[in-house]
């Protein structure tokens, strides 16, 4: 009896290896990562790090492509179908941000770009640290958004992946 054993080359190493030595990327028509883990891991980058860097280098012509898909009527009707059962399903987020929001445009707190993320890019929104509540509008940190996007993953979840794992074994 064979076996079949799928492998990738990796652009970094130029090695053939097994398809598990990669980080899925749905970008990618593999849908794997085109470095492999080793090679990803030995410059000192995550996987969202680089995608970070991808989405910086676009060509104009791309970025002028998702300037005009933006604007088009199929996804202007998306967004206001999302941005309607947001408000409705947490309104005291939607009241937070825009205690936030009208807060920046007064001048009375300083644009969030204005500040470095803890991971070293620069912050692009506020996180609500204490919560949503009246009390704790102006309890904000800034953050750059995939940073934000993870803590409120992790809060929404309770959990850490470090605590994931531990609580596996």
């Amino acid at each position: 009896m064979s076996y079949l054993i799928l492998t990738k080359h990796c652009g970094k190493c130029n090695q053939e290896k097994v398809l598990t030595d990669f980080y899925k990327n749905r970008a990618q028509p593999s849908g794997l990562s085109s470095w492999c883990k080793v090679c990803i891991l030995a410059r000192g980058r995550e996987p969202e790090v680089l995608e970070r860097q991808r989405i910086r280098q676009q060509t104009p012509e791309s970025k002028e492509w998702h300037l005009r898909y933006a604007k088009t009527d199929k996804v202007k009707a998306r967004r206001k179908k999302y941005n309607r059962n947001r408000s409705i399903e947490y309104p005291e987020k939607i009241k937070a941000l825009s205690a936030v929001n009208n807060a920046i445009r007064k001048g009375l707190l300083p644009r969030p770009d204005s500040f470095m993320c803890t991971c070293g890019d620069v912050a692009k929104e506020y996180h609500h640290y204490l919560g949503h509540d009246k009390e704790h509008y102006f309890d904000v940190v800034p953050m750059c958004c995939i940073c934000h996007r993870r803590i409120d993953a992790q809060s929404r979840h309770g959990t850490t992946k470090s605590s994931n794992l531990q609580n596996r074994y």
